[in-house]
């Protein structure tokens, strides 16, 4: 994988914010399903480069909160969690339980990595070969059991997309990843998900790539060097995952 520049921001990012932001009213005779496809997205970029819907009941974790758990040192929740980076790194979850105590290790990152990947075999391989790479470097084994080139939202905006299994001794978890190029940056979407639960993890994210709306296409990749795309995300995502798994060993 390659280390890529990062791509200029495009005027039609702030039309599409101010379109996503201030949706036509339909007329009240309009039917059901006309004025539900014009409600506004669960949460909206501040830049406007892309909205989606997060699971049911979940929403951002904001700066302040995040301190307030670190303050009370809550051992079930990754500190890496706790330091959500609005623009460039999103946390979401059922943060009302989160501050009640509650973590059940269910959790949404979605992170913006300057460059973008290849939408094709060579992307693909690329993501596999630094997982397999992390495997051959520790206990914990990561395999995709799908990884793919895909489409999200309704403009079919492409997308690579797959589910990685994640491994260490007896216990397994999932997660659920997009990476999904735009106007010369990747965002990516981590969903990490219990894996005695996975077909309603699976439900909950093939939803959120469904109802995800990016405000511009692809540049195509940039070939500048060695360095993976993906190495941030093994730090932000699948500690989420690793930390699970752990506690359960521990228990």
């Amino acid at each position: 994988m390659h280390e890529f520049a990062r791509g200029c921001a495009v005027a039609c990012l702030a039309l599409a914010a101010a379109r996503a932001q201030v949706p036509s009213d339909p007329t009240p005779d309009a039917p059901a399903d006309a004025r539900a496809a014009q409600r506004a997205p669960g949460f909206i970029d501040p830049r406007g480069q892309f909205a989606f819907d997060p699971p049911p009941g979940w929403r951002a974790l904001t700066p302040d909160e995040g301190r307030i758990l670190k303050a009370r040192a809550e051992p079930a929740i990754p500190e890496h969690l706790l330091t959500p980076h609005p623009p460039r790194l999103h946390v979401f979850g059922p943060i009302d339980r989160w501050l009640a105590g509650e973590f059940d290790g269910r959790a949404l990152t979605v992170l913006e990595q300057d460059g973008e990947p290849d939408l094709d075999e060579t992307g693909i391989a690329g993501i596999r070969g630094h997982f397999e790479e992390l495997s051959r470097r520790g206990p914990q084994r990561f395999t995709f059991a799908n990884l793919s080139v895909g489409a999200v939202g309704k403009g079919a905006h492409p997308a690579i997309l797959g589910e990685l299994v994640v491994e260490e001794g007896a216990t397994r978890s999932i997660q659920f990843h997009a990476y999904v190029p735009s106007g010369g940056d990747t965002f990516v979407f981590a969903l990490a998900w219990p894996t005695a639960d996975r077909d309603a993890g699976a439900a909950a994210f093939a939803a959120l790539c469904d109802g995800l709306r990016v405000a511009a296409r692809p540049r195509g990749a940039v070939k500048l060097g060695g360095k993976l795309l993906w190495a941030a995300l093994f730090g932000l995502a699948v500690g989420v995952t690793l930390h699970a798994l752990r506690k359960r060993m521990r228990g």
